[in-house]
């Protein structure tokens, strides 16, 4: 976030500079108020932009076989434009190539989903998938069964289109037929 302020400030001074430049060229005093709009609309766009583009910047730095399965667009009162053209303010991936599975329970599958947020570290965490139940759960800090199954596991079932239970059972059924 201090990358940010401080990017957003520099590309409000170089845009007041080249304001300044321009006045300075044809030999003519600005008037008070024009650097300070420029520098402050230039602040605003680098901004937007930063805003805007942050996820797809985030995705281009993920590791081979992340697979992004969902993306949450918002809206907000402090970005009115964003009611139009609302941004994706997080999203979550997973790790195809870190798929564990267990040999007793060939259909679930062990792997970490990473939750991204604007302005926030990123977040793994560790997740039970049943694959021909449609459901799943958080093994963070569960016990585990001598057969490797979580104890009192709270399951959430999901929907047959989820693009989770998806990429998941798909790319995991992928792994177990190679």
């Amino acid at each position: 976030m201090t990358v940010n302020l401080v990017v957003s400030l520099l590309m409000g001074a170089i845009a007041a500079l080249f304001a300044w430049a321009g006045f300075r060229t044809f030999k003519r005093q600005p008037p008070r108020y024009v650097l300070p709009a420029v520098a402050g609309a230039a602040i605003l766009a680098y901004t937007v932009y930063a805003d805007y583009t942050w996820a797809e910047r985030t995705e281009q730095t993920l590791p081979k076989g992340m697979v992004v399965v969902q993306k949450v667009r918002v809206d907000t009162l402090l970005a009115p434009w964003s009611y139009l053209w609302p941004m994706v303010q997080r999203f979550t991936a997973v790790d195809s190539a870190g798929f564990l599975r267990n040999p007793a329970h060939p259909d679930w599958v062990l792997f970490k989903l990473y939750l991204f947020s604007r302005y926030q570290p990123a977040h793994a965490v560790p997740m039970l998938m049943d694959c021909t139940g449609a459901r799943m759960t958080t093994v963070e800090g569960a016990s585990f069964l001598p057969d490797g199954l979580p104890t009192d596991p709270q399951w959430q079932p999901l929907d047959a289109n989820d693009p989770l239970l998806r990429a998941v059972c798909v790319s995991a059924a992928s792994q177990k037929a190679q």
